[in-house]
């Protein structure tokens, strides 16, 4: 009788504690500033892997529409990671990142940690830590 009621104990403690066991689910919350005109989306592609930010296979995108001159875009159900972000505005909403002569952009676009000064970001330098609910501001440039 003491051999059931122990196991029974211990069976009710197992299930308990799968009952307790939570899901690392974050928000990232993307503030962008500088946007020219209230016109057009903000296309934005998160990456979870150097590999994915390197061959444009995000784990996550968004595609919003400009209402105001800084907009707030989140990210719900994250990992806990490491993660980059990059974005555009499309102004003329033609689903791509508009270039003049040379190749430089016309439209405005931008990179986790603001990096890409000269160019497109690496990834060590867009990537930043989710481990917890994270918020960053990206200045369009």
């Amino acid at each position: 009788m003491f051999g059931l009621r122990w196991r029974g104990s211990v069976c009710c403690i197992f299930f308990v504690s799968l009952l307790c066991v939570t899901v690392q689910a974050h928000e990232l919350t993307v503030v962008v500033d500088r946007i020219k005109q209230k016109e057009g989306s903000l296309s934005l592609a998160l990456y979870d892997s150097e590999d994915g930010y390197k061959n444009g296979n995000p784990y996550a995108t968004q595609r919003v529409d400009v209402s105001d001159l800084i907009m707030v875009i989140s990210f719900k159900d994250l990992s806990t990671g490491d993660y980059a972000l990059k974005l555009y505005h499309d102004e003329n909403n033609n689903n791509k990142l508009d270039v003049g002569l040379f190749g430089i952009p016309i439209e405005g676009y931008g990179f986790s940690n603001n990096g890409g000064s000269i160019g497109p970001a690496s990834y060590q330098d867009a990537k930043f830590k989710v481990d917890g609910n994270t918020k960053i501001a990206v200045h369009l440039k």
